[in-house]
């Protein structure tokens, strides 16, 4: 019985991330409140997809066209974004707390009221609407070195 057990926690274990990164998520209509922790969703286009509220903690999202995305209210927290477009995306609410994101474009996104508490921003272009986000202990070096 215990061998049984071992297995089906291995089984499990492989062939969970295997699906996610063989089968990233469509969002047509909609990912609101799906669970993608860990998700390797580098190279990914999730252009004017909605995961409102999901669960992306850890996940990557690195070379990612998130254009249009609505991240409203969405878990990033230790989330990685590397070189991805946000461009217009919608990042109302999201607890983005211990955020990794370098080279990013933020073009005309919205982070009204999210929490970058000890995110690390790293070249990227400020976004022009960060009303009541929380920055306290964020590291922030914008793409024009300002």
């Amino acid at each position: 019985m215990r061998h049984a057990l071992i297995v089906l926690t291995t089984v499990v274990l492989l062939a969970v991330p295997l699906l996610v990164a063989a089968e990233p998520p469509s969002c047509t209509p909609s990912c609101a409140g799906v669970d993608l922790r860990g998700a390797n969703l580098r190279d990914v286009d999730l252009h004017d997809a909605d995961l409102a509220g999901a669960d992306l903690r850890g996940a990557d999202f690195s070379f990612a066209n998130m254009r249009g995305a609505v991240l409203a209210g969405a878990d990033l927290r230790g989330a990685v974004i590397i070189k991805a477009d946000l461009t217009d995306a919608i990042l109302w609410g999201a607890d983005l707390r211990g955020l990794r994101m370098s080279g990013a474009t933020l073009t005309d996104a919205t982070f009204r009221g999210a929490d970058l508490r000890g995110a690390s921003l790293w070249f990227v272009t400020l976004p022009s609407d960060l009303d009541g986000a929380d920055l306290r202990g964020a590291v922030v070096f914008p793409a024009d070195g300002g």
